[in-house]
C-alpha cells in the first residue's frame, strides 16, 4: 500500500485510481451520510489532495497509512456536514430578514447570494427560489 501511496504521491495516475479504488467503499458509505448530493465529488477531491500531500516517510507500515487516510476521510465528512448545517443554519435566518426588512431590489441581490452559497442542486435552487419569492410577495401583501 505504501508502494502506491509514493507512486500516487508522485503524480501516477494508475496508482491514484487504484487508491481510490480502495477507498472508495468508505467514500461512498461517508457521502451517503451527508445530506447533499455532490458530498461523493467532494469527498473525492478531498482524497485525491491528502494523497497529493501525503509524506508517506512519516509511516512505517500500511496499516498506519490506511488508518491514517480513513480517519482523514471521516473528518472531512464531519467537516462537510458541519459547513451544510451552518450554511443551511444563515439561509434561514436570511431567508427571514429577506421576508421582513429589504426593499424588492434588496431582496433579489440577497435571495441570489443566499442561493449561491448553498450546498445544493441546480433543482433544489430553482425550487427554493420560486418558495421564496411566493413567501416574499404574500408578507408584502399582507403589510399593505
Amino acid at each position: 500500500m505504501l508502494d502506491i501511496i509514493k507512486k500516487a504521491n508522485k503524480g501516477d495516475e494508475d496508482s491514484l485510481v487504484k487508491l481510490l479504488n480502495i477507498f472508495d467503499p468508505l467514500i461512498k458509505k461517508c457521502s451517503f451520510q451527508l445530506p447533499y448530493e455532490e458530498a461523493k465529488t467532494d469527498l473525492i477531491i478531498f482524497f485525491i489532495e491528502l494523497i497529493r500531500d501525503f509524506k508517506v516517510k512519516n509511516f512505517n507500515h500500511n496499516g498506519q497509512a490506511v488508518n491514517y487516510i480513513s480517519k482523514a476521510i471521516h473528518n472531512k465528512k464531519t467537516d462537510l456536514y458541519r459547513k451544510y448545517k451552518e450554511t443551511n443554519r444563515e439561509f434561514i435566518m436570511n431567508s427571514y430578514v429577506l421576508t421582513t426588512k429589504a426593499s424588492e431590489k434588496d431582496t433579489e441581490i440577497i435571495l441570489k447570494i443566499i442561493l449561491n452559497s448553498l450546498v445544493i442542486t441546480d433543482l433544489q435552487r430553482n425550487i427554493l427560489k420560486k418558495n421564496l419569492l411566493k413567501v416574499i410577495q404574500k408578507k408584502r401583501l399582507e403589510k399593505c
